[in-house]
């Protein structure tokens, strides 16, 4: 499962990327006229023109970036990042496009991106399309990320008397390992 969720992720992102790129340098699709083209995908309003080729280009370098980042935690590729880059790199990708999906739903993005058709687009598509590739890298961040679990003994059955010990031996794991997994949540026992 995370061989195909890494796999589906670098593919979609991957796509987005030679979009950008094909943007980039000059191509229309899905529209006919750059106008069309900016108010469909940009929204930004009282522009005309498509953003500049070299920071079009930055985006594809960074989608690209983003679409790979998903395979080097896979058992193929694993070793190539330190766990903590490419844990922290999951969990920060997760958060900017759960964050960006969120922002289609509200007024106060589209006041700024208030063109038509990217209003209607970002709701339908775009946003929707941006929590889905969060919610993979959070998938991911937490399969490859079972350390402190597993070595905790989280996830066996135990007796809820059991409950105060296994959470302190999840606290005293978490501590010393989080550096190895890259997490860094902060648990707080109930007095």
């Amino acid at each position: 499962m995370l061989a195909a969720i890494a796999i589906l992720l670098f593919l979609v992102l991957s796509g987005i990327a030679g979009l950008h790129a094909y943007w980039a340098f000059g191509g229309l699709w899905p529209c006919d006229d750059e106008e069309t083209l900016v108010r469909t995908v940009v929204g930004t309003k009282h522009r005309s023109a498509m953003p500049p080729v070299w920071l079009t280009l930055v985006v594809v370098v960074l989608l690209f970036a983003a679409a790979l980042l998903p395979l080097s935690v896979t058992p193929v590729f694993a070793g190539l990042l330190p766990p903590i880059l490419g844990h922290g790199g999951l969990a920060g990708l997760a958060a900017i496009f759960v964050a960006r999906g969120l922002l289609a739903f509200t007024t106060a993005f589209h006041q700024r991106h208030g063109t038509e058709p990217f209003v209607t687009l970002d709701r339908r598509i775009y946003g929707p399309l941006c929590l889905v590739i969060g919610a993979g890298y959070l998938t991911l961040l937490v399969l490859v990320c079972p350390i402190l679990a597993r070595r905790s003994g989280w996830g066996r059955r135990r007796p809820i008397a059991g409950l105060a010990h296994e959470t302190t031996d999840f606290i005293r794991v978490f501590a010393s390992d989080w550096r190895s997994c890259g997490c860094h949540i902060a648990f707080i026992k109930a007095s």
